[in-house]
């Protein structure tokens, strides 16, 4: 509730049934995305977990294919996003980044991805 205003929000079955109508079941049951099994998570890595998780997070402010365009970058100067060697990375490798155009360059970001590392 914000003020006097009660937000409604509409529920997802009703959307998903919006969209079978009007692009019937088959489209759109195509463009959604299948959920991995157990095994398949398992066997993922956790380089893999953090490239995906650092990518939303850029897509997430700025256009896709900006970020898209220059992800192989990030890929290479992070390592394929191996979490040991990301960890290890001082703030001076961090900021020699900084003066990468291959790369986006924004301070925080770049740290954020060290910090995620650490969790991994």
């Amino acid at each position: 509730m914000t003020g006097d205003k009660t937000i409604s929000v509409r529920p997802f079955a009703a959307i998903l049934d919006a969209t079978r109508m009007r692009h019937g079941a088959a489209t759109r049951d195509a463009r959604l995305p299948q959920p991995k099994t157990a095994a398949e998570l398992c066997a993922t890595g956790d380089d893999r977990y953090l490239s995906q998780m650092s990518l939303r997070v850029f897509r997430a402010g700025l256009k896709h294919s900006l970020v898209d365009g220059k992800w192989p970058a990030f890929e290479e100067v992070f390592y394929r996003f191996d979490p040991r060697r990301i960890r290890a990375m001082p703030d001076e490798a961090l900021e020699r980044l900084l003066g990468d155009s291959w790369l986006i360059r924004h301070w925080g970001i770049l740290k954020y991805k060290r910090n995620c590392a650490i969790f991994a």
